[in-house]
C-alpha cells in the first residue's frame, strides 16, 4: 500500500524524545501507510554571532563581517552535527521496533528565529512535508497553541497533535 499518512515527530535530546519514538513506533510499525518525518530545528544563534561591534575603517568592517559569518558557518555546522546524532538515534530506534526503514525521513530546520515559537515552525514545516499528524513531547505543550493558530488560519493543515510524557 503507498504512503498516505504522514507523522512529523519533533526531535531534540532528551529522555522523552525516546518515549515519544517508542509511542509512535508501536502504533506504526508493520504498516506501510505511515512515513515518519522526524524533524530537530537548530537552536538560535547565539546573541554573540548575530553581530560585531563594527568599526570605523571600512576595510575592518567587512573584515569583522567576513569573519562573523564564518563563525556563524562554523557554529550552524557544529550544531547540524549536533542534530545528525539525534536524529540518527530517534532513526535507529524506529527501525529496530519495526518501522521500514523506507518510510523514516530526517530533516533539520534552520536556526530558531527570535520571533519564530516551535509550533510556528512545525506548522510550516508539517506543510511542506504534507504531514497531517504533528508528535511533540509533553513539554512543548505550549506549541499547540502557535500549531491551532497555524491551522484555524489556513496555514497548515494539521488534523492531530499528539503530547507524549
Amino acid at each position: 500500500m503507498a504512503n498516505n499518512e504522514r507523522i512529523l515527530i519533533a526531535v531534540e535530546d532528551c529522555a522523552v524524545m525516546y518515549r515519544v519514538i517508542d509511542y509512535v513506533a508501536a502504533l506504526i510499525a508493520g504498516r506501510d501507510y505511515f512515513a515518519v518525518h522526524l524533524y530537530h530545528r537548530l537552536p538560535s544563534v547565539p546573541p554573540l554571532l548575530r553581530e560585531h561591534g563594527g568599526a570605523e575603517d571600512p576595510d575592518r568592517e567587512l573584515q569583522l563581517h567576513d569573519e562573523l559569518e564564518r563563525d556563524i558557518r562554523r557554529w550552524i555546522s557544529e550544531q547540524e552535527d549536533k542534530c545528525r546524532v539525534t536524529l540518527n538515534k530517534a532513526h535507529d530506534r524506529l527501525i529496530a521496533a519495526g518501522v521500514s526503514a523506507d518510510l523514516v525521513h530526517m530533516k533539520i530546520g534552520s536556526p530558531a528565529l527570535a520571533d519564530e515559537e516551535l509550533g510556528e515552525a512545525l506548522c510550516h514545516t508539517a506543510k511542506e512535508l504534507g504531514c497531517r499528524t504533528i508528535v511533540l513531547p509533553h513539554e512543548h505543550v505550549s506549541a499547540i497553541r502557535d500549531i491551532l493558530r497555524n491551522r484555524v488560519g489556513g496555514q497548515a493543515e494539521v488534523l492531530a497533535v499528539w503530547l507524549v510524557s
